[in-house]
C-alpha cells in the first residue's frame, strides 16, 4: 500500500462453537518506517463441543532401501478438553517395516498405537513413526501404499465423526522430483467425501550446493475449493502466509535450509500441510487441481506436479476407472467381495502381495472371509480380457 493513514479491520473466522463476533478496527500510519498496533478482539464463551480429528502427513517419499518419517497429528477441534485418546496408524507390513516412533507408543505387526494424555481445547499433539521401505520385487516404483489412521476412545459425543479417520495414498518411487504436491485422499473421492476436507502436502528440497536462506511456496488452488475452510495442519519450519484471491504464498524466512544428500535423512527437506473443503455445489465429475511454484532465494521457481482429485460415483480401488473392465465392491471388503462388469465374469483369482494364489472362483461374488486383513490383488477375467485390481480385506 502507499504511504498514508489507513483503517484496518480484522474479522475473526471462528470455529462453530463460538458465537459470531464483530470485527475490530485499528488506525495504522504506514508512513512510519516501523509501526506496531494492537487490535484486541474479545471472544464470547463458546458452547461445549467435542470434536477430535486425526491426520497423517508424509515427511518424504517412500523409496526402496530408505526410511520415511510420517507425522500423526491428533487435533482437538472442540471447545472442551479431552483425555484417554488412542491414535493408531496401520501400514502394509509386506512393503514396509517399523523402525521407531515417538511419544507413548507401541508397535504391532502392521501398525503403531499412540496413547494421548489430556488434550486441551483447540490444540494438537504431533507424533512420528519411521518406516523402512523394503527392497524387493513388490516395492517397485509406481506401486501405491495405503495408510490408515484412526482415533479411538470416548467419542460418543463427537460432533464430527468423519475426521476420526484419515487415509493416505503414497506412491513408491525410485527417482523423483523432490519438490511436489500430494493430495492425501487420492485421485478419486465419493460425493460423501466431497462434504469433508481434502488434505494437501507440499514438499520442497534444496538440491543446490549452498544453504537456501529464504523459501517461498506459491500455491494456486482450484476455484472449487472453499478458502473459508482453509486450515494449516503441520509444517517443517515456521512460516507466514499471504493470500491474494485463489493464490496463497507460504513464506519461510531465514530457515537456512542446507543442501540435501543421498543418505535418506531429512536434511535439506521441508514441507507444509493444510486441509480445505470443496465448495458446496460440486457434483460428480468435478475435478480439483492444485499445484505450486517453489522459490529458493532468487532462483527461478521450481514447478511441482499438479495434484488432481475427481468426484466419482463410487471408489472401487486404485485403478483407473476410464479403462477398467470391472469394479469391486465393497472395498475394503468384509466377508464378500462382489465384481461388477459390463461383460460376464468368467474367473476371479485372488493373490496376496507375495504372488501366492489364495483361491480361484468362477463367480462374480467371492467369499473372502478367510483372508487375513491386508491388501490383495484380484485378477478378473471376462469375455473382453483379463485385468488386475487391488482391494483391501478388513
Amino acid at each position: 500500500m502507499d504511504d498514508g493513514v489507513y483503517t484496518v479491520t480484522l474479522q475473526p473466522i471462528l470455529p462453530d462453537a463460538f458465537p459470531t463476533t464483530a470485527g475490530t478496527s485499528v488506525t495504522v500510519d504506514y508512513s512510519a518506517e516501523n509501526t506496531d498496533e494492537t487490535a484486541d478482539i474479545c471472544l464470547q464463551q463458546p458452547q461445549a463441543v467435542n470434536d477430535i480429528g486425526i491426520n497423517l502427513v508424509p515427511a518424504s517419499d517412500a523409496r526402496p532401501g530408505f526410511n520415511t518419517t510420517y507425522y500423526v497429528v491428533v487435533t482437538n477441534y472442540g471447545s472442551v478438553n479431552v483425555s484417554n485418546i488412542t491414535a493408531t496408524i496401520s501400514y502394509d507390513s509386506s512393503r514396509q517395516g517399523y523402525i521407531s516412533s515417538t511419544g507413548v507408543s507401541s508397535s504391532t505387526e502392521s501398525g503403531v498405537e499412540f496413547l494421548t494424555g489430556s488434550l486441551q481445547a483447540y490444540s494438537s499433539q504431533v507424533y512420528s513413526v519411521t518406516l523402512y521401505t523394503f527392497i524387493s520385487g513388490i516395492t517397485l516404483g509406481g506401486e501405491v501404499l495405503e495408510f490408515n489412521a484412526t482415533i479411538t476412545g470416548d467419542l460418543s459425543n463427537d460432533e464430527n465423526p468423519e475426521d476420526n479417520e484419515a487415509v493416505l495414498y503414497q506412491t513408491i518411487v525410485n527417482s523423483w522430483d523432490p519438490n511436489d504436491i500430494t493430495v492425501h485422499e487420492g485421485p478419486e473421492i465419493t460425493p460423501e467425501q466431497a462434504d469433508g476436507y481434502l488434505t494437501y502436502t507440499i514438499r520442497f528440497e534444496n538440491t543446490g550446493t549452498a544453504d537456501a536462506i529464504n523459501i517461498r511456496v506459491m500455491n494456486t488452488l482450484d476455484e472449487k475449493l472453499d478458502w473459508d475452510t482453509f486450515q494449516p495442519l503441520l509444517s517443517s519450519h515456521e512460516y507466514s502466509v499471504r493470500r491474494n484471491e485463489d493464490d496463497v504464498e507460504f513464506i519461510f524466512t531465514d530457515i537456512n535450509l542446507p543442501p540435501s544428500d543421498d543418505s535418506g535423512s531429512s536434511e535439506g527437506h521441508g514441507f507444509i500441510t493444510y486441509r480445505i473443503k470443496p465448495v458446496d455445489n460440486v457434483i460428480i465429475g468435478d475435478v480439483f487441481y492444485n499445484y505450486a511454484n517453489i522459490f529458493f532465494d532468487f532462483n527461478e521457481p521450481v514447478l511441482t506436479n499438479t495434484a488432481e482429485t475427481e468426484i466419482v460415483q463410487e471408489v472401487a480401488g486404485l485403478d483407473d476407472f476410464a479403462t477398467a473392465q470391472a469394479r469391486l465392491y465393497p472395498n475394503p471388503a468384509g466377508d464378500m467381495l462382489n465384481v461388477v462388469s459390463n461383460s460376464a465374469v468368467q474367473n476371479v483369482v485372488v493373490y496376496d502381495l507375495n504372488g501366492r494364489e489364495c483361491f480361484n472362483a468362477q463367480s462374480s461374488s467371492v467369499n473372502v472371509s478367510k483372508l487375513a486383513p491386508g491388501l490383495y490383488l484380484a485378477t478378473i477375467t471376462t469375455a473382453k480380457g483379463t485385468s488386475v485390481y487391488k482391494f483391501v480385506k478388513d
